[in-house]
Parts: C-alpha cells; sequence; structure tokens
C-alpha cells in the first residue's frame, strides 16, 4: 500500500502524487457505495495495480485537517486572495466576501494585492491599510514586473495554499511567475465589461520548488463570481468580522443587529475605528442572511405523522372521514339549522 496526496481530478479519474511519480487512480468500489468523496488536497492510500503504467485503486482516504465546500479541497494551511487594485476596478464588498467565507471556515487569509504597477504609493497604501489595521496578513506584488514576489515566497513556502479571487484578477499570472516550469493560460481584461474572463477551468495542485525538497503547494481554482451567505443566520454574521469581536459586547441589546439600534457600538466606532466599507459589506450580507432565516421559517418541511402527543403520551390520530364533531357542536348546528328554517 502506497500513500499520496490527490493533486488532480478529471472525470472519476484521480492523480496522485507519490514519492515524486504521479499515479493515475480510480476510487475503490467500497468507497463509492460509503459514497466517499475525495477532492484535491486528500492525502490518501492507494494501491500500485500497475507500475509500468502508473496505474492505481484509491482504498483509504486520510482524516482531513480542514476542508472547503467551494472549491472543494482539502488539507490546506492558507487562502491567498489574490485582488487586482485596477483592472478590474477593486470591489470591497466582494473582498470582504470571500475574508468571511474563510472565517467561517476557519482558514488563515494572506490577501494579495495584484497589478500594483498601475497605482501610486498612496492609493495602494489606502487600500492595504483597511485590512492590515484589522490584522489580516497582506503583501502586494505585480505579476507584471514581478514585484514582491521574493516575500511572497516566503510566505508560500512548505505550506499548501489555495488560491482565490474572482477571474480576471492574475491568479495564474502569479502562478506562473513563481515557478520557471509552469506555463498556465492567461487572459486579459474585457474593455467592454471591466471584468476578468475565466481561463481556469478545473481545480489543480502544482507544486512549487523554491528550494530543493520543500513541500510547497499552491491549488488554482476557477474565478469565483459570487458567493451568497445562504448558510449563516443574522445573529452569526457579526462573528465572521474580525474588528466587531472587541466592540459588540457594549451593544445597548444583546441581539443587536448592528443595523438600526440605539447605541449599537459598531455604529458607534464606525469610521473611527472600523472601516465604512467594511461595514457596508455586512449590511449587505445582512440582507442575504435575514432572506436565509426566512427561507428556513416559512419553507421548513413538516413531517405529518399518524399521531399526536397529549400529556407527553401518544395518541392516533382519526382520519378526517371518521371524526366526528362533538355533541355540543352538533346542537349548535341544529339550532342554527332550525333559525333558519324558521327565519328567525
Amino acid at each position: 500500500m502506497n500513500k499520496g496526496k490527490v493533486f488532480k481530478i478529471h472525470s472519476d479519474f484521480y492523480y496522485v502524487l507519490s514519492n515524486s511519480k504521479v499515479f493515475e487512480c480510480k476510487l475503490k468500489e467500497v468507497l463509492k457505495k460509503q459514497k466517499k468523496n475525495v477532492v484535491v488536497g486528500d492525502n490518501v492510500y492507494f494501491d500500485a495495480i500497475s507500475q509500468t503504467n502508473n496505474q492505481g485503486v484509491i482504498s483509504e482516504i486520510i482524516n482531513r485537517k480542514n476542508e472547503l465546500i467551494r472549491p472543494k479541497v482539502a488539507n490546506i494551511d492558507q487562502a491567498m486572495l489574490v485582488v487586482a487594485l485596477k483592472e478590474p476596478c477593486i470591489n470591497y464588498t466582494q473582498i470582504d466576501r470571500f475574508l468571511c467565507f474563510f472565517e467561517y471556515n476557519k482558514i488563515k487569509p494572506l490577501i494579495c494585492f495584484n497589478k500594483s504597477d498601475l497605482c501610486s504609493s498612496y492609493e495602494i497604501d489606502k487600500i492595504v491599510n483597511i485590512y492590515e489595521d484589522i490584522g489580516y496578513e497582506t503583501i502586494v506584488v505585480s505579476a507584471k514586473n514581478k514585484n514582491g514576489f521574493k516575500l511572497l515566497q516566503d510566505k508560500l513556502k512548505n505550506k499548501t495554499t489555495v488560491l482565490s479571487g474572482i477571474s480576471g484578477v492574475g491568479k495564474s499570472s502569479i502562478v506562473n511567475s513563481l515557478s520557471k516550469n509552469l506555463f498556465l493560460k492567461t487572459n486579459t481584461i474585457s474593455k467592454k465589461s471591466e471584468k476578468g474572463t475565466h481561463t481556469t477551468r478545473h481545480l489543480q495542485m502544482y507544486i512549487l520548488e523554491f528550494v530543493k525538497n520543500d513541500k510547497t503547494y499552491i491549488i488554482d481554482t476557477p474565478g469565483f463570481s459570487y458567493l451568497s451567505f445562504d448558510f449563516i443566520l443574522p445573529n452569526e454574521l457579526d462573528n465572521l468580522f474580525v474588528e466587531f469581536q472587541k466592540y459588540k459586547d457594549k451593544c445597548k441589546f444583546n441581539n443587536c443587529t448592528h443595523s438600526y439600534e440605539d447605541n449599537c457600538n459598531i455604529i458607534n466606532n464606525i469610521p473611527e475605528n472600523i472601516s465604512m466599507t467594511r461595514y457596508q459589506s455586512y449590511l449587505s450580507f445582512l440582507k442575504e442572511a435575514k432572506k436565509y432565516k426566512d427561507k428556513l421559517t416559512y419553507n421548513g418541511k413538516k413531517v405529518e405523522t399518524g399521531y399526536k402527543i397529549n400529556q407527553q403520551k401518544p395518541f392516533v390520530k382519526i382520519s378526517e372521514k371518521k371524526r366526528v364533531p362533538s355533541r355540543r357542536l352538533q346542537k349548535q348546528n341544529i339550532k342554527y339549522n332550525l333559525e333558519e328554517e324558521n327565519g328567525i
């Protein structure tokens, strides 16, 4: 039995890296019956059925230390959010959406601001300080002129990093700049829509050898157009904004939504201690969380049973056809009918 790491999935084939060799593997039938899902980044045990053709069968998935549902990856050390300072125009709400998503999944984020060659130092500092001031790790690079890449290598070394960010921010260009052996497809920004086009079509893990024998992996992912907060309730959302934590407990109301209430300590700290762009993102996500709550409230699936509980005792329900009205209701109906007949 061999041990390896899944670095690519295509159709029902799993490509496993083991001792510098790549094995094309299938999933063992027992795992299929158990509906076990193998994702990029999984550490697995597999049986090599052909050393000549490097083919094998995955027999066991080693316990994951963490995982993301979107993108479907496992065993990652950090998530690098790539943001274009220009082209496409910076979208603060989209940045905050990703950061909240990583906070929810307890994944350490690294914000990589790309295309620094298009901005002045003043513009860069104004944007970067929003996130550095609340404790996020940031780095500024230019995939075009390779500025900042030595420091970026240090932040990635001996870690498994998943790339994230909307299309067109330069994720594939950054991966190409990190390794001389990689030539990922890149594309330009649409002049009409000012948005990026999808160049990465599937998940794949790449090895980055900055130092011989180090274990540095990076997972390139398709760009995300939208992540919706249809998984969290409104009263849980403020936990995903790290700068809210030291202020929210001093709000007047315990169930404060930080949106309209009097003496809300979050609102009182804007913009001195809480960025207006971050707060606007919070309000936007709060609407989505409220819609999710309403959906749970009004579209819940109630299961009708054949019995009812009365004083902690179960009683069989009587069907509508066999149910007889009470004597009191029968007398009321008789009286009503007599009055109708006599015109009273």
